[in-house]
């Protein structure tokens, strides 16, 4: 089979992407840190996700400590074992995973693991605009921390591993009732952190760059918000990731069309990037401008077309 790779650092439609790639009959495609094929739409819904931390755990350590060749071996001796039963139930031709790997993962595989000779992943990174990923983050860590310990220890790590990022908090809500330490305020706190995660994968994308004869044809990023914004969007990039080859079906589109939003994160958050800033209290405010600043986001996401006016409210 042909493979592809979507990196994704999460929270950015890859459950939505990861299944409608893998609706289309010539393509199969596994989502998330435990590489799980795409079948069920509500994998990451509530109780399911709870049921999936410890496999998304070991996914964590799978991304950097097992060679990606091999997962994707595994992956295809799983897709050919399964045939028919699989919902597309046609030949598959292409593998693919979204969000299985980050970018910031794949200069650490090409320093640690061989690849095949002559084979090449088709590569695209899917972005979403900082904001809108912070507030969907927050979103999912309210409710995620209250059973996940690990990964509240963690995202807590990632506040204090930041230079100033204490102060970031404490001078945030010094004028407001919240307390630097109060759950809502960890929660934001974190899930703005994690721009630092965003900060790795736009230097790895400037360091696969310079890998002679690399396994990865990286063609660029891709917006969520394009992707989500039509059926036909979505089969633009499924064509790009086979190099033009899938074929695309009207029953394709009718079935991507039948696919709603899934796995939502913060249900509360209104539509729309400026809308979503509009409802932010001012401590939020502050603190994600600060935490974005810090890690020097806003270039490399303009160039990828976002845009960050809304900031002057409070620079």
């Amino acid at each position: 089979m042909n493979r592809f790779i979507v990196a994704s650092h999460g929270w950015s439609a890859s459950n939505y992407v990861a299944h409608v790639l893998n609706l289309h009959p010539q393509i199969a495609c596994a989502h998330s840190s435990a590489a799980i094929l795409a079948e069920d739409k509500a994998m990451f819904d509530g109780d399911n996700l709870r049921q999936l931390i410890p496999e998304l755990r070991k996914g964590y350590l799978a991304r950097q400590q097992l060679g990606l060749e091999d997962r994707y071996s595994t992956l295809e001796t799983q897709v050919a074992e399964l045939g028919s039963h699989l919902s597309n139930n046609a030949q598959t031709k292409w593998l693919g995973t979204v969000h299985t790997y980050r970018m910031r993962d794949l200069p650490v595989q090409l320093e640690k693991f061989e690849f095949s000779c002559g084979r090449k992943y088709q590569l695209v990174n899917l972005v979403r605009h900082p904001l809108d990923l912070v507030v969907s983050g927050f979103g999912q860590f309210l409710d995620l921390f209250k059973v996940d310990i690990n990964e509240y220890a963690w995202s807590l790590n990632k506040i204090i591993a930041v230079r100033n990022g204490i102060d970031f908090v404490e001078k945030a809500v010094e004028d407001t009732e919240y307390k630097p330490g109060d759950y809502e305020v960890i929660c934001f706190a974190s899930a703005c952190a994690v721009l630092g995660s965003l900060r790795l994968d736009v230097d790895a994308t400037e360091k696969l760059t310079v890998y002679e004869g690399a396994p990865f044809d990286y063609l660029g990023p891709v917006l969520m918000e394009d992707i989500i914004s039509s059926p036909e969007a979505v089969a633009r990039l499924a064509y790009l990731l086979t190099s033009g080859q899938a074929e695309i079906s009207d029953s394709y589109l009718e079935d991507v069309a039948g696919v709603k939003k899934v796995n939502r994160h913060n249900h509360a958050s209104p539509d729309g990037t400026l809308a979503r800033w509009g409802m932010l209290p001012p401590w939020q405010k502050k603190l994600f401008a600060n935490f974005f600043s810090h890690f020097e986001l806003r270039t490399p996401y303009e160039n990828m077309g976002y845009n960050f006016d809304f900031l002057a409210e409070i620079e």
